[in-house]
């Protein structure tokens, strides 16, 4: 991973999913647009274009990330258990953005 997507340069910890089927841009509380800087953008649209899960979190909201675009996820499709979360992202969307997975637990 370049220098310049280290945490403390660009304000995003990059977790994988617990499945491991994917990543998370998860970003600092004091940026919570840091995500959307250009060179974290094209590093989460390239991943998502490789065939890899992708969301963006920013405190309690989510974002899918295509290889086309993003979709910010309303609150229905967002089910909490503890730390674990269900998400799902309808088909039309996955296509329209170019997601990876349509829905998946």
């Amino acid at each position: 991973m370049p220098d310049r997507l280290r945490p403390d340069r660009c304000g995003v910890v990059f977790t994988a999913l617990a499945s491991g089927q994917g990543i998370v841009a998860r970003c600092d509380i004091w940026h919570p647009t840091a995500w959307q800087a250009p060179h974290v953008l094209r590093f989460l649209r390239a991943a998502a274009a490789g065939g890899i899960v992708v969301f963006a979190r920013a405190g309690t909201r989510f974002w899918a990330i295509g290889a086309r675009g993003e979709w910010e996820l309303p609150a229905g499709q967002i089910e909490s258990e503890g730390v674990m979360f269900n998400i799902s992202v309808p088909g039309d969307i996955s296509d329209e953005i170019g997601f990876a997975v349509p829905s998946f637990r």
